[in-house]
Order: C-alpha cells, then structure tokens, then sequence
C-alpha cells in the first residue's frame, strides 16, 4: 500500500499505476517501447495531462500510460517490433487518442488491489 497522495509508474513488461491500495495494469503496448526514450515520451504525456489537471494525479498516469500503450500497439501492427524508433510514437498517437475515446474500444487498463 502506498502512501496517501503517492502515484507510481512502473514502467515494465506489463507497465502499472498504483495508488493507495490500487494498481491498475496496461493491457496494452510491448516490446516496441523496449527502447531508450520510451519512458522519457511516458513521462511527457504524463506531465502534459498533470498540467492540465493537477488535481488527478492517478487519473493523469493512467492515461499517458493508456495512449503511450495504445500508440505503440498501433506503430507495432503497422512497422512490426524492430527497426522502429521510439519517436515513430508520435506518428500513431492521435490515432491512440481517437481509439481510447471509443466507448466500445477494449478497455486499455485492469484494475485491482496491489500485490
């Protein structure tokens, strides 16, 4: 459990948000952000959502980790896993956007108590 107030990013295999007695857990992304800079374009996203909204913190986290996720599933499909750089995430994160407003999109992220 982590302190009040406290938001982790644990950028791994299965990158996860925690907070309090939560974490939530990426469905999405893989090896593609297994490169230098992927975590440097996570903590952007996420600054840029803190600065919108300071006030969500948890909220902030897991959807830079949702977009970052759904970009790199999306440049994967289309690039394949090697040869990409991680600035190629830019190109597919409007794409990402779009496909995380969907009501019936696949939920991005499971939630459930810290382990």
């Amino acid at each position: 459990v982590l302190r009040p107030g406290l938001t982790l990013v644990e950028k791994g295999p299965v990158t996860r948000v925690a907070a309090g007695s939560h974490v939530y857990h990426a469905l999405c992304g893989g090896p593609v952000l297994s490169r230098g800079g992927s975590g440097d374009l996570l903590a952007g996203l996420i600054g840029g959502l803190l600065a919108q909204a300071p006030a969500d913190p948890v909220l902030a986290a897991a959807r830079g980790v949702m977009w970052h996720g759904l970009a790199a599933d999306l440049l994967a499909r289309e690039r394949g896993q090697v040869a990409v750089r991680v600035t190629d995430l830019l190109d597919f994160l409007p794409a990402a956007l779009r496909l995380a407003a969907e009501p019936a999109a696949a939920p991005a992220l499971s939630a459930g108590p810290v382990a």
